[in-house]
């Protein structure tokens, strides 16, 4: 797997993951969707525009990724209770919820193969979820049928 970081200035910084760097690569994502809650709760009146005609209910936030997103998802839920339920396209978990769980709605959904790699820390993690969770499969899907990165190559040509 590997990792890009591209800065406002055009520079883009790969980094090859490997399985024990991958904690240490979920922190700042896990730290970021916090703080984007963090802000929302604190300053939705001042960025929801006047002609919108509800309002956003912070307490039924959900969090979903595909791939280190969707583990993303489940130790930001682990980190802070507010988040309501997760879903994780197409990932393995990592992280301190393989041993902790969670205690609100998550569901894995993968692709055809549930079996190979990186699906082993779903079946390390399961007897750890205290509420909801269900692991659904797509018929003939690969893993990149729940990403976007199709679209975009296509779109580039």
């Amino acid at each position: 797997m590997m990792l890009l970081v591209e800065f406002p200035d055009g520079r883009i910084l790969a980094c090859k993951a490997n399985m024990s760097n991958i904690p240490l690569a979920m922190d700042t994502p896990v730290r970021d969707v916090i703080f984007t809650l963090n802000k929302l709760t604190s300053s939705t009146n001042s960025i929801i525009p006047a002609s919108y005609p509800g309002k956003l209910q912070l307490d039924r936030v959900a969090l979903i990724g595909h791939s280190l997103g969707g583990a993303t998802a489940a130790q930001a839920m682990l980190n802070d209770t507010r988040f309501a339920g997760g879903l994780n396209f197409d990932g393995s978990l990592h992280g301190s919820v393989m041993q902790q769980g969670l205690d609100r709605l998550f569901i894995g959904f993968g692709q055809t193969d549930v079996a190979g790699p990186g699906y082993e820390t779903w079946n390390e993690t399961w007897p750890h979820l205290r509420d909801f969770g269900m692991q659904l499969q797509l018929k003939d899907s690969l893993y990149l049928t729940f990403s976007d990165l199709p679209i975009r190559f296509c779109a580039i040509g």
